[in-house]
Protein backbone atom coordinates (compact mmCIF):
# COMPACT_ATOMS: atom_id res chain seq x y z
CA UNK A 1 0.00 0.00 0.00
CA UNK A 2 2.76 2.48 0.79
CA UNK A 3 4.55 1.68 -2.44
CA UNK A 4 1.52 2.64 -4.29
CA UNK A 5 1.04 5.90 -2.60
CA UNK A 6 4.50 6.99 -3.03
CA UNK A 7 4.50 5.89 -6.72
CA UNK A 8 1.44 7.69 -7.07
CA UNK A 9 2.81 11.13 -5.27
CA UNK A 10 5.93 10.66 -7.00
CA UNK A 11 5.31 12.35 -9.95
CA UNK A 12 3.51 15.36 -8.34
CA UNK A 13 6.62 15.96 -5.87
CA UNK A 14 8.98 16.17 -8.66
CA UNK A 15 6.64 18.74 -10.33
CA UNK A 16 6.67 20.88 -7.54
CA UNK A 17 10.39 20.51 -6.90
CA UNK A 18 10.61 21.85 -10.22
CA UNK A 19 8.53 24.46 -9.55
CA UNK A 20 10.32 25.47 -6.51
CA UNK A 21 13.61 25.29 -8.72
CA UNK A 22 12.44 27.75 -11.26
CA UNK A 23 10.73 30.17 -8.97
CA UNK A 24 14.28 30.03 -6.71
CA UNK A 25 15.90 31.43 -10.29
CA UNK A 26 13.43 33.86 -11.71
CA UNK A 27 13.08 35.80 -8.25
CA UNK A 28 16.35 35.25 -5.66
CA UNK A 29 15.20 36.05 -2.27
CA UNK A 30 16.56 40.14 -1.65
CA UNK A 31 18.76 40.72 0.86
CA UNK A 32 18.63 44.31 2.22
CA UNK A 33 22.41 45.59 2.25
CA UNK A 34 23.83 47.22 5.21
CA UNK A 35 23.29 50.94 4.68
CA UNK A 36 26.07 52.97 6.19
CA UNK A 37 25.63 56.45 7.74
CA UNK A 38 27.77 57.89 5.13
CA UNK A 39 26.85 58.09 1.48
CA UNK A 40 29.42 59.41 -0.73
CA UNK A 41 28.44 59.85 -4.32
CA UNK A 42 31.33 60.44 -7.13
CA UNK A 43 28.96 61.96 -9.79
CA UNK A 44 26.22 65.09 -9.67
CA UNK A 45 23.77 62.68 -10.80
CA UNK A 46 22.35 61.60 -7.63
CA UNK A 47 18.66 60.94 -7.78
CA UNK A 48 16.46 62.57 -5.24
CA UNK A 49 13.99 61.01 -2.84
CA UNK A 50 11.43 63.44 -4.80
CA UNK A 51 11.94 65.01 -7.84
CA UNK A 52 12.43 69.41 -7.55
CA UNK A 53 9.83 69.91 -10.02
CA UNK A 54 6.98 67.62 -7.66
CA UNK A 55 8.03 69.68 -4.51
CA UNK A 56 7.70 72.64 -6.84
CA UNK A 57 4.51 71.65 -8.33
CA UNK A 58 2.86 70.60 -5.17
CA UNK A 59 4.60 73.01 -2.29
CA UNK A 60 5.09 76.79 -4.10
CA UNK A 61 3.21 79.13 -2.48
CA UNK A 62 1.58 81.83 -3.77
CA UNK A 63 2.79 85.14 -4.12
CA UNK A 64 -0.16 87.16 -2.44
CA UNK A 65 -1.82 83.87 -1.32
CA UNK A 66 -4.11 84.49 -4.41
CA UNK A 67 -2.97 84.91 -7.70
CA UNK A 68 -0.79 82.32 -9.83
CA UNK A 69 2.30 83.61 -10.46
CA UNK A 70 3.82 83.10 -14.27
CA UNK A 71 7.14 83.99 -16.12
CA UNK A 72 6.80 87.70 -17.98
CA UNK A 73 7.62 87.74 -21.08
CA UNK A 74 8.99 90.73 -22.10
CA UNK A 75 9.47 92.32 -25.32
CA UNK A 76 11.70 95.64 -25.12
CA UNK A 77 10.47 98.00 -27.95
CA UNK A 78 9.71 101.60 -28.28
CA UNK A 79 7.67 103.23 -26.38
CA UNK A 80 4.73 105.79 -28.10
CA UNK A 81 5.52 108.84 -26.05
CA UNK A 82 8.44 109.92 -23.46
CA UNK A 83 6.92 108.70 -20.43
CA UNK A 84 7.75 109.18 -16.87
CA UNK A 85 8.86 106.20 -15.02
CA UNK A 86 9.19 106.49 -11.20
CA UNK A 87 12.07 104.22 -9.78
CA UNK A 88 12.41 103.79 -5.85
CA UNK A 89 15.98 102.23 -5.26
CA UNK A 90 15.89 99.38 -2.40
CA UNK A 91 19.52 100.71 -1.42
CA UNK A 92 22.03 102.33 -3.61
CA UNK A 93 24.89 101.53 -1.12
CA UNK A 94 24.50 97.43 -2.48
CA UNK A 95 26.30 95.86 -5.55
CA UNK A 96 22.96 94.78 -6.61
CA UNK A 97 21.27 97.52 -6.70
CA UNK A 98 23.93 99.10 -8.74
CA UNK A 99 23.94 96.07 -11.67
CA UNK A 100 20.14 96.64 -11.75
CA UNK A 101 19.93 100.22 -11.99
CA UNK A 102 22.52 100.40 -14.92
CA UNK A 103 20.27 97.71 -16.52
CA UNK A 104 17.33 99.91 -15.80
CA UNK A 105 18.84 102.92 -17.19
CA UNK A 106 19.87 101.18 -20.64
CA UNK A 107 16.75 99.45 -21.12
CA UNK A 108 15.27 102.95 -20.33
CA UNK A 109 17.09 104.63 -23.20
CA UNK A 110 16.25 101.79 -25.48
CA UNK A 111 12.84 102.25 -25.31
CA UNK A 112 12.75 106.04 -25.18
CA UNK A 113 11.28 106.46 -21.50
CA UNK A 114 12.70 109.37 -18.88
CA UNK A 115 13.48 107.73 -15.35
CA UNK A 116 13.41 109.59 -12.31
CA UNK A 117 15.18 108.13 -9.58
CA UNK A 118 15.25 108.46 -5.89
CA UNK A 119 17.15 105.83 -3.20
CA UNK A 120 15.19 104.92 -0.41
CA UNK A 121 18.54 103.82 1.02
CA UNK A 122 17.57 100.87 3.25
CA UNK A 123 16.82 100.67 6.44
CA UNK A 124 15.92 104.45 6.80
CA UNK A 125 12.14 103.97 7.47
CA UNK A 126 11.55 107.97 7.00
CA UNK A 127 13.69 107.83 3.40
CA UNK A 128 11.53 105.39 1.81
CA UNK A 129 8.22 107.83 2.60
CA UNK A 130 9.80 110.88 0.82
CA UNK A 131 11.02 108.58 -2.22
CA UNK A 132 7.09 108.16 -2.50
CA UNK A 133 5.87 111.72 -1.78
CA UNK A 134 8.61 113.31 -4.69
CA UNK A 135 7.15 110.73 -7.06
CA UNK A 136 4.38 112.34 -6.92
CA UNK A 137 5.70 115.56 -6.99
CA UNK A 138 7.63 114.76 -10.16
CA UNK A 139 4.43 113.81 -11.64
CA UNK A 140 5.87 110.19 -13.16
CA UNK A 141 3.60 108.23 -15.07
CA UNK A 142 3.97 104.75 -13.38
CA UNK A 143 6.56 103.49 -10.59
CA UNK A 144 8.82 100.60 -9.94
CA UNK A 145 9.15 100.35 -6.00
CA UNK A 146 11.60 98.51 -4.59
CA UNK A 147 10.98 98.41 -0.80
CA UNK A 148 13.18 96.13 1.43
CA UNK A 149 10.81 96.82 4.58
CA UNK A 150 7.66 95.45 3.86
CA UNK A 151 5.54 96.85 7.06
CA UNK A 152 5.91 100.31 4.89
CA UNK A 153 4.64 99.23 1.64
CA UNK A 154 0.79 99.77 2.96
CA UNK A 155 1.87 103.35 3.70
CA UNK A 156 4.11 104.05 0.74
CA UNK A 157 0.73 102.29 -1.44
CA UNK A 158 -1.21 105.02 0.07
CA UNK A 159 0.78 107.95 -1.07
CA UNK A 160 0.89 106.51 -4.64
CA UNK A 161 -3.00 105.21 -5.04
CA UNK A 162 -4.19 108.69 -3.97
CA UNK A 163 -2.01 110.08 -6.66
CA UNK A 164 -3.39 107.57 -9.11
CA UNK A 165 -0.05 106.33 -10.30
CA UNK A 166 0.33 102.76 -10.84
CA UNK A 167 3.14 100.57 -9.25
CA UNK A 168 5.29 97.48 -10.12
CA UNK A 169 5.96 95.91 -7.32
CA UNK A 170 9.66 94.75 -7.09
CA UNK A 171 11.34 92.28 -4.39
CA UNK A 172 8.80 92.83 -1.83
CA UNK A 173 5.34 92.90 -2.94
CA UNK A 174 3.02 95.89 -2.47
CA UNK A 175 -0.64 95.47 -1.92
CA UNK A 176 -2.62 96.65 -4.41
CA UNK A 177 0.25 97.00 -6.73
CA UNK A 178 -0.56 96.47 -10.89
CA UNK A 179 1.88 94.02 -11.56
CA UNK A 180 4.29 92.27 -9.36
CA UNK A 181 8.11 91.06 -10.41
CA UNK A 182 10.96 89.42 -8.80
CA UNK A 183 12.69 86.47 -7.52
CA UNK A 184 10.57 83.93 -6.91
CA UNK A 185 11.33 83.13 -3.58
CA UNK A 186 10.57 79.53 -2.99
CA UNK A 187 11.99 78.50 -6.28
CA UNK A 188 15.34 79.85 -4.78
CA UNK A 189 15.69 78.61 -2.08
CA UNK A 190 14.73 74.83 -3.23
CA UNK A 191 17.55 75.67 -5.75
CA UNK A 192 19.62 76.94 -2.93
CA UNK A 193 18.20 73.42 -0.43
CA UNK A 194 18.94 71.12 -3.59
CA UNK A 195 22.35 72.01 -3.98
CA UNK A 196 23.36 71.64 -0.27
CA UNK A 197 21.27 68.27 0.36
CA UNK A 198 23.80 66.72 -2.25
CA UNK A 199 26.45 68.10 -0.53
CA UNK A 200 25.67 66.31 2.56
CA UNK A 201 25.12 63.36 1.02
CA UNK A 202 28.92 63.62 -0.62
CA UNK A 203 30.75 64.87 2.67
CA UNK A 204 28.19 64.07 5.55
CA UNK A 205 27.01 61.59 8.32
CA UNK A 206 23.60 61.86 7.27
CA UNK A 207 22.59 61.14 10.90
CA UNK A 208 24.32 64.32 11.83
CA UNK A 209 23.24 67.18 9.80
CA UNK A 210 21.58 70.22 10.75
CA UNK A 211 20.17 72.94 9.23
CA UNK A 212 20.58 76.71 9.68
CA UNK A 213 17.53 79.46 8.49
CA UNK A 214 19.65 83.11 8.87
CA UNK A 215 16.47 84.76 9.23
CA UNK A 216 15.40 88.68 8.72
CA UNK A 217 12.25 89.43 9.93
CA UNK A 218 12.01 92.89 8.44
CA UNK A 219 11.74 91.72 5.03
CA UNK A 220 8.59 90.34 5.14
CA UNK A 221 6.79 87.02 4.28
CA UNK A 222 7.47 86.58 1.08
CA UNK A 223 11.62 86.77 0.93
CA UNK A 224 11.56 84.07 4.06
CA UNK A 225 9.87 81.90 1.77
CA UNK A 226 13.35 81.36 0.50
CA UNK A 227 14.28 79.76 4.09
CA UNK A 228 11.21 77.39 3.60
CA UNK A 229 12.29 76.34 0.12
CA UNK A 230 15.94 75.44 1.54
CA UNK A 231 14.64 73.43 3.96
CA UNK A 232 12.49 71.37 1.19
CA UNK A 233 15.06 71.21 -1.01
CA UNK A 234 17.33 69.75 1.79
CA UNK A 235 14.64 67.20 2.64
CA UNK A 236 14.89 65.83 -1.00
CA UNK A 237 18.04 64.50 -0.69
CA UNK A 238 17.51 64.06 3.10
CA UNK A 239 13.88 63.80 4.49
CA UNK A 240 14.57 62.08 8.28
CA UNK A 241 16.12 65.58 9.60
CA UNK A 242 14.55 65.84 12.85
CA UNK A 243 12.96 68.93 13.29
CA UNK A 244 14.77 69.98 16.64
CA UNK A 245 18.07 69.79 14.44
CA UNK A 246 16.92 72.93 12.02
CA UNK A 247 17.82 76.48 13.53
CA UNK A 248 16.23 79.89 12.70
CA UNK A 249 19.14 81.88 14.00
CA UNK A 250 18.26 85.65 13.43
CA UNK A 251 19.90 87.63 10.44
CA UNK A 252 19.55 90.83 9.68
CA UNK A 253 22.83 92.68 8.41
CA UNK A 254 26.46 91.11 8.15
CA UNK A 255 28.07 92.03 11.56
CA UNK A 256 24.75 90.89 13.20
CA UNK A 257 25.33 87.42 11.45
CA UNK A 258 28.43 87.19 12.36
CA UNK A 259 27.63 87.96 15.57
CA UNK A 260 24.71 84.91 16.13
CA UNK A 261 26.37 82.82 13.72
CA UNK A 262 29.56 82.78 16.00
CA UNK A 263 27.45 81.77 18.86
CA UNK A 264 25.79 79.31 17.41
CA UNK A 265 29.05 77.73 16.33
CA UNK A 266 29.72 77.92 19.65
CA UNK A 267 26.99 76.71 21.37
CA UNK A 268 27.02 73.54 19.02
CA UNK A 269 30.76 72.56 18.86
CA UNK A 270 30.39 69.09 17.90
CA UNK A 271 28.33 70.08 14.57
CA UNK A 272 30.01 69.18 11.49
CA UNK A 273 27.55 68.94 8.92
CA UNK A 274 25.95 72.51 8.60
CA UNK A 275 23.34 73.81 6.30
CA UNK A 276 22.89 76.91 6.05
CA UNK A 277 21.35 80.09 4.17
CA UNK A 278 20.00 83.14 3.89
CA UNK A 279 17.86 85.49 1.66
CA UNK A 280 20.56 87.47 1.01
CA UNK A 281 24.82 87.14 0.15
CA UNK A 282 25.38 90.08 2.75
CA UNK A 283 24.12 87.32 5.95
CA UNK A 284 25.02 84.72 3.67
CA UNK A 285 28.78 85.49 2.57
CA UNK A 286 30.00 88.27 4.63
CA UNK A 287 28.37 87.37 7.98
CA UNK A 288 28.12 83.45 8.28
CA UNK A 289 30.65 82.41 5.77
CA UNK A 290 33.77 84.90 8.07
CA UNK A 291 32.06 83.05 11.37
CA UNK A 292 33.23 80.13 10.26
CA UNK A 293 36.77 81.01 8.74
CA UNK A 294 37.39 82.73 11.93
CA UNK A 295 36.12 79.70 14.14
CA UNK A 296 38.17 77.08 12.03
CA UNK A 297 35.07 75.42 11.00
CA UNK A 298 35.00 76.21 7.26
CA UNK A 299 35.38 72.19 6.38
CA UNK A 300 31.93 71.93 8.65
CA UNK A 301 29.66 74.01 6.93
CA UNK A 302 27.57 74.36 3.15
CA UNK A 303 26.46 77.53 2.90
CA UNK A 304 24.39 78.62 -0.14
CA UNK A 305 23.71 82.29 -0.81
CA UNK A 306 21.13 84.16 -3.12
CA UNK A 307 22.32 86.63 -5.65
CA UNK A 308 25.62 87.07 -8.00
CA UNK A 309 26.92 90.23 -6.36
CA UNK A 310 30.19 91.18 -4.96
CA UNK A 311 29.72 89.25 -1.65
CA UNK A 312 29.65 86.13 -3.80
CA UNK A 313 32.77 87.10 -5.72
CA UNK A 314 34.53 87.85 -2.51
CA UNK A 315 33.71 83.72 -1.12
CA UNK A 316 34.53 82.59 -4.23
CA UNK A 317 38.23 84.14 -4.05
CA UNK A 318 38.79 81.61 -1.35
CA UNK A 319 39.14 77.98 -2.43
CA UNK A 320 35.98 75.71 -1.96
CA UNK A 321 37.88 73.55 0.23
CA UNK A 322 38.51 76.79 2.27
CA UNK A 323 35.33 77.98 2.62
CA UNK A 324 31.91 76.99 3.75
CA UNK A 325 30.64 79.55 1.10
CA UNK A 326 29.84 76.85 -1.60
CA UNK A 327 27.35 78.19 -4.22
CA UNK A 328 24.64 81.07 -4.73
CA UNK A 329 21.43 81.50 -6.64
CA UNK A 330 21.33 83.79 -9.06
CA UNK A 331 18.16 85.57 -10.03
CA UNK A 332 20.19 87.13 -12.91
CA UNK A 333 20.24 90.97 -11.85
CA UNK A 334 21.32 92.58 -15.33
CA UNK A 335 18.30 91.39 -17.20
CA UNK A 336 16.09 93.04 -15.14
CA UNK A 337 15.61 96.07 -16.47
CA UNK A 338 14.96 94.36 -19.78
CA UNK A 339 11.57 92.94 -18.00
CA UNK A 340 10.95 95.95 -16.06
CA UNK A 341 10.99 98.75 -18.29
CA UNK A 342 8.72 97.14 -20.95
CA UNK A 343 6.52 96.00 -18.04
CA UNK A 344 5.73 99.60 -17.50
CA UNK A 345 5.65 100.74 -21.32
CA UNK A 346 2.83 97.43 -21.60
CA UNK A 347 0.98 98.91 -18.49
CA UNK A 348 0.70 102.27 -19.73
CA UNK A 349 0.26 101.68 -23.14
CA UNK A 350 -2.76 99.66 -21.92
CA UNK A 351 -1.00 95.97 -22.80
CA UNK A 352 -2.26 92.90 -20.82
CA UNK A 353 0.15 92.54 -18.15
CA UNK A 354 0.20 89.48 -15.36
CA UNK A 355 -0.64 90.51 -11.80
CA UNK A 356 2.79 88.33 -11.21
CA UNK A 357 5.81 87.55 -12.55
CA UNK A 358 8.88 85.53 -11.06
CA UNK A 359 11.93 85.41 -12.50
CA UNK A 360 14.14 82.32 -12.95
CA UNK A 361 17.01 80.72 -11.15
CA UNK A 362 20.26 79.67 -11.61
CA UNK A 363 23.04 78.04 -9.49
CA UNK A 364 26.44 79.98 -9.34
CA UNK A 365 29.19 77.92 -8.07
CA UNK A 366 33.12 78.33 -8.46
CA UNK A 367 32.74 76.12 -11.82
CA UNK A 368 30.33 78.24 -13.83
CA UNK A 369 30.69 81.76 -12.67
CA UNK A 370 32.80 83.34 -16.12
CA UNK A 371 29.38 80.78 -17.93
CA UNK A 372 26.54 82.08 -15.84
CA UNK A 373 27.41 86.15 -15.02
CA UNK A 374 28.49 88.49 -17.74
CA UNK A 375 31.92 90.16 -17.62
CA UNK A 376 31.15 93.28 -17.70
CA UNK A 377 28.68 92.55 -13.84
CA UNK A 378 31.44 90.32 -12.53
CA UNK A 379 32.68 92.06 -8.96
CA UNK A 380 35.97 90.42 -8.12
CA UNK A 381 37.46 92.24 -5.34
Amino acid sequence: MKTNVLERCFPLLVAITIITLLAGCAAPATQTPEVSTKVVAETATLEPTRSVIEVLATNTPTVAGEEEPTIYHPVLRLATKKWRIGYTDGGAAYDVSKIRWKSIQDAAAEAGVEMVYCDNAWPDTEQHIRCAEMMVSQKVDLVISSSWIAELNDRLMEIYNKANIPVIGWDVTHNGNRSYYGIDTWTAGVLAGDYAGKWALRNCQIDQVDIVLLKDPDVGSFPLQKLGGFEAGVRHWLPGIPPERVYEVISIEASDTFDSTTAWLTAHPDSHCVLITAVNNYSAGGGASAAFTLAGRAKDGCIVGQGADAPMFTEFVTPENESAFKASVSDSPWKDGYALIPMAVDILEGVDVPPISLKEHEVITRENVDQMVPTEYQAWP
